[in-house]
């Protein structure tokens, strides 16, 4: 990392930072796990995957002072180039065989396969802000914001599949010599590509954004901070040779990708090969008010009620009709370019109370209302897509606070307790279906807990941290079954544990394990009686990390 800050004068300061970013992954996996679609047997699927990440980021930013109008005018941009490459995923599936027998080479789900992937994204964000006080009474805090924003990512995805010819089984990997050259001429197992140029796809979205907003104290007691932010999208997704070579998205040389049906449709048909689209403005209003209940500059009280709609875009892979293998879900999925943007009303009311010892504690309600929220669904061929619901909403209670045991140990953590709910419809063999379901990704409480101890004296800490979140929907079966077929992925105890040390005056130690009782990640249908059935489950294992640094002064 590489930083440079210059203060010309008393108005006028620059800053730039250059940052690079390196990570390679080598994950191995064994999953056992269920096919929707596939009763009667369980599957065994074993995969070893490697990826690379590179990133390099460079950032400016600067802050002026104009002292005729007593302006404050602040710029930021941001420019960052990575890349994603899977440079080998290995993954092989077949029936979990009867306990001491060999695994056999006719029980495959699907043939071996090799994948690799290399995705390559340019991100460039800038900002300006702009602050006019709108009292000659520095004491009094009301002031006038307004600015603008720009941004454009842009992103690009190329896949190469492989199948594995006449290896059906597991063994395949354990035998090397099934991809050696026989006396006949021949081999026994042969690498065959799977796929086409339509495999590979770029995503290109463009943001405009200009707001204007107030804060305005009208005494000691009342604060209220509103305004309105404007925002236009424009964003496209599309396979890569068609874009490049300018094809309408109603040419019909365009075909169809993929073998996975939309719709509902009885018998899978392939998907048109078009473009997905954004092109929309929208107004984003936000009102806060303040209310000091306690009027004490060292330990106030406030109640805060709150309102503001804020945006969900689509991602390039939801948005996208090519087809990937997800790590994640073990499966194959392709994206939407029928998917609207998700709108979102913030409601919340919020108290909370600061104490002289540094101390604070926090209760808040807050109902989130959300128009076209995404949600992923399996189709019929068990594939998944995502979604519009029609409708979405969500209610909690929040509890959150730090509380100081001793003068080097001190405690922070919060409970949310939520509801959540999603209208959906789907069409299947001409019959219109409607059903309510949890939302997607949605966790019904979340926890989080830590504790620090810190020696200020030898410049030492360690902080103690646990996480778990209820059972959240990550599998609903969309057409068979919509309001039954349906897998949570279950609550996993985590806990973390960093040590910190600074050595002299420019060394810094950071010692971190992450996942420490290498909690499995579980994901299981529910019925009636409770979550007796595994969809799939699996371990990352634990992490430890080292990171060194060192400081210039």
């Amino acid at each position: 990392v590489g930083s440079l800050s210059l203060n010309v004068d008393r108005n006028n300061s620059f800053s730039l930072l250059v940052m690079p970013n390196v990570l390679g992954q080598n994950n191995a996996r064994y999953t056992v796990f269920l096919k929707p679609s596939v009763s009667g047997e369980t599957f065994i699927s074993e995969d070893q995957f490697y990826e690379q990440r590179k990133l390099w980021v460079y950032q400016y930013g600067s802050k002026h002072f104009i002292p005729a109008w007593r302006m404050k005018v602040e710029l930021d941009a941001s420019y960052s180039d990575g890349d994603r490459d899977i440079l080998d995923l290995k993954t092989v599936q077949y029936i979990q065989p009867i306990p001491g027998q060999p695994s056999g080479g006719d029980g495959a789900l699907v043939p071996p396969s090799r994948i690799y992937r290399f995705l390559d994204e340019t991100l460039f964000d800038g900002r300006v802000g702009l602050e006019l006080p709108l009292s000659e009474d520095d004491r009094k805090l009301r002031k006038l914001k307004f600015g603008g924003a720009y941004r454009n990512d842009t992103r690009e995805n190329l896949q190469t599949y492989y199948t594995v010819l006449r290896a059906p089984g597991p063994e395949q990997w354990e035998n090397p010599g099934q991809f050696e050259l026989g006396p006949s001429g021949g081999f026994p197992s042969q690498y065959f590509p799977f796929g086409t140029f339509k495999d590979n796809d770029i995503g290109i979205l463009k943001v405009w954004a200009g707001y204007v907003m107030s804060d305005y104290a009208f005494n000691s007691r009342i604060r209220v901070v509103g305004g309105l932010r404007a925002e236009h999208t424009d964003m496209i997704t599309d396979i890569l040779r068609f874009y490049e070579n300018g094809v309408a998205p109603d040419d019909p040389s365009r075909g169809t990708v993929g073998d996975i049906a939309i719709g509902g449709a009885a018998t899978p048909e392939p998907q048109p090969a078009v473009p997905g689209t954004i092109d929309q403005w929208d107004l984003l209003p936000s009102i806060n008010f303040i209310y000091r209940l306690k009027d004490d500059e060292l330990a106030p009280m406030n109640l805060r009620l709150n309102y503001f709609r804020s945006l969900g875009r689509p991602s390039f892979r939801e948005f996208s009709v090519v087809q990937q293998f997800d790590y994640a879900l073990n499966a194959t999925v392709f994206g939407n370019p029928d998917l609207k943007m998700t709108s979102i009303d913030n409601y919340d009311i919020r108290v909370e109370r600061y104490f002289k010892n540094r101390n604070n504690i926090s209760v808040s309600g807050f109902y989130k209302q959300f128009q076209n929220h995404i949600e992923l669904l399996s189709t019929v061929n068990a594939g998944f897509t995502w979604r519009n619901a029609d409708f979405s909403r969500i209610f909690g209670l929040e509890l959150e606070g730090r509380v100081g045991i001793t003068p080097s140990l001190e405690w922070r953590g919060n409970l949310t307790l939520m509801d959540s709910r999603s209208d959906l419809t789907f069409n299947f063999n001409g019959i219109e279906t409607k059903y309510s379901t949890e939302m997607f990704g949605q966790a019904p409480y979340l926890v989080n807990s830590t504790l620090t101890w810190s020696a200020d004296s030898a410049r030492f800490s360690v902080s103690l941290s646990y996480n778990v979140q209820g059972p959240k929907l990550s599998v609903s079966n969309s057409e068979l079954a919509p309001e039954t077929a349906r897998a949570f992925e279950m609550p996993r105890h985590l806990i973390d544990v960093t040590l910190a040390k600074s050595l002299g005056k420019h060394w810094n130690v950071r010692l971190r394990g992450r996942n420490l009782l290498n909690a499995a990640l579980r994901r299981a249908y529910q019925f009636d009686t409770g979550y007796l059935v595994d969809f799939d489950s699996y371990r990352f294992g634990t992490e430890y990390s080292v990171a060194i640094s060192y400081t210039i002064e």
